[in-house]
């Protein structure tokens, strides 16, 4: 079996030159588990300001692409800046490469734009979590996937709080990062689709009105299934029920599952974006 290469990018909020060694943690960490690392020349920043240039991002992102040289692009950052990207981005390169990209949080934006523009999927997934507290089982789900070619960072527990099962291509993720595509191209068309939801900040009224807006473009009439991930901020800190805010817009036949393994924590597991997911509800727990 040949050797997975990697590419580790960061298309949203660069890191701060002064967590260098948490990224060099990360970049051996790797090379132990037997993969090849490339780092990108854009992803530290010497203080708050972010100057890099996004057409500078792109063309470094795109060339990665284009070179069908790596396995896996993985995005490294979050926060707000990957919108800015979308423009320079060769969505046909992307299209043609066997490069998957994988990203959280912000990378909503881009995983979803991918998905949109050349029905090609990606990988929600945050890689830093490998060298957090649950190192040890990320590493060996990681290795199980991604190299591999097993199911153990696919494979999260979740429970039905309506309907029995939910089949269908499966979209979203970080709900206000999502939004940033309303009313642009990359917005992925909702019609029978899995729609994937989670959020680390906001609070009820934060919540409320993200799904409000959702409702506002249509797409709780169009999707066929609903997963809710974890929202950090809303049930860790405000012990909200998000199931609650969200179910009086959706039909009563669309079947809904909560998992807490999908989200923000440190011992999430990943999920595609853009292919088809199948779930069943177990009798027996």
């Amino acid at each position: 079996m040949s050797t997975k290469a990697l590419a580790l990018v960061a298309l949203s909020n660069g890191i701060n030159i002064n967590r260098s060694d948490e990224i060099d943690d990360l970049v051996n960490s790797l090379l132990g588990l037997g993969f090849k690392v490339t780092l990108s020349k854009n992803i530290f920043i010497c203080d708050n300001y972010d100057n890099r240039d996004p057409r500078e991002k792109a063309e470094e992102v795109n060339s990665f692409f284009a070179s069908n040289s790596f396995d896996y692009i993985f995005d490294i950052s979050g926060g707000n800046l990957c919108n800015e990207v979308l423009p320079y981005l060769d969505f046909e390169v992307i299209k043609n490469s066997k490069t998957i990209f994988c990203g959280y949080s912000d990378l909503t934006a881009i995983i979803n734009s991918i998905y949109t523009l050349t029905k090609k999927p990606s990988l929600l997934y945050q890689i830093r979590n490998l060298i957090y507290d649950f190192q040890a089982v990320q590493s060996a789900n990681f290795v199980d996937t991604i190299k591999n070619q097993g199911t153990a960072l696919l494979d999260f527990k979740y429970d039905f709080i309506r309907g029995e099962n939910i089949s269908g291509t499966v979209i979203g993720g970080n709900v206000r990062c999502l939004l940033k595509l309303a009313g642009t191209k990359y917005l992925p068309d909702f019609n029978d689709k899995v729609l994937l939801l989670e959020a680390y900040g906001g609070d009820s009224f934060a919540l409320r009105a993200y799904f409000a807006h959702l409702n506002s473009l249509g797409v709780f009439d169009k999707i066929k299934g609903l997963i809710l991930g974890t929202f950090t901020e809303a049930e860790n800190k405000y012990k909200i029920r998000v199931e609650d805010l969200i179910l009086p817009y959706l039909r009563e036949e669309i079947p809904v599952v909560k998992t807490r393994e999908i989200g923000h924590s440190t011992d999430s597991k990943a999920i595609f974006i853009g292919k088809v997911i199948n779930l069943y509800k177990k009798e027996d727990k």
